[in-house]
């Protein structure tokens, strides 16, 4: 488990994104489209992930102390004796308490994961969402999706620009 310079022990959890992705679900079924689902086609890159991607701490179990069934995925993966607890922060927000050190680790962190695959098919569910909004029926689901610039999918090659002399 990585530990912060201070020596708290933490992970992360995806899961404020898919509580986001639920909430939007839930709006497109009842047809009232406009509290998240505009929040969520503002995500266009990795950085907008950041506020949707929490901060666990990892402690040594206690009696009041112990791993909500929210973070049962979570804790699995720790050693016997330790919990998980929700810091109530994400990567866009840090944890007040933490020292200068402390910040910069969870910064380079960041910097890692907004590369990695997992951040990658984040990006993709809101793009498959904006295009699912933008091709739809619901005249109001395609204005609605027309308000905001369509992420391109991560992978995906934007074609290249050709200038005029080299035509």
């Amino acid at each position: 488990m990585p530990v912060l310079p201070s020596g708290l022990r933490y992970t992360f959890s995806v899961q404020p994104f898919w509580d986001l992705v639920g909430r939007v679900s839930d709006e497109l079924k009842q047809d009232d489209i406009w509290r998240f689902t505009p929040e969520f086609l503002l995500i266009r890159e990795p950085d907008d992930l950041r506020r949707y991607i929490g901060i666990l701490w990892v402690v040594p179990e206690a009696a009041d102390l112990r791993t909500s069934p929210h973070f049962a995925g979570h804790q699995k993966r720790l050693p016997p004796g330790w919990c998980v607890l929700d810091s109530g922060t994400t990567f866009d927000c840090l944890p007040a308490h933490l020292d200068a050190k402390d910040r910069h680790s969870l910064s380079g962190l960041w910097k890692y994961l907004r590369v990695r695959p997992t951040v990658t098919k984040l990006l993709n569910v809101v793009h498959k969402h904006h295009k699912r909004m933008a091709d739809s029926s619901s005249e109001d689901f395609r204005r609605i999706a027309s308000w905001f610039p369509r992420s391109q999918p991560q992978g995906e090659r934007q074609p290249a620009l050709v200038e005029n002399d080299e035509i």
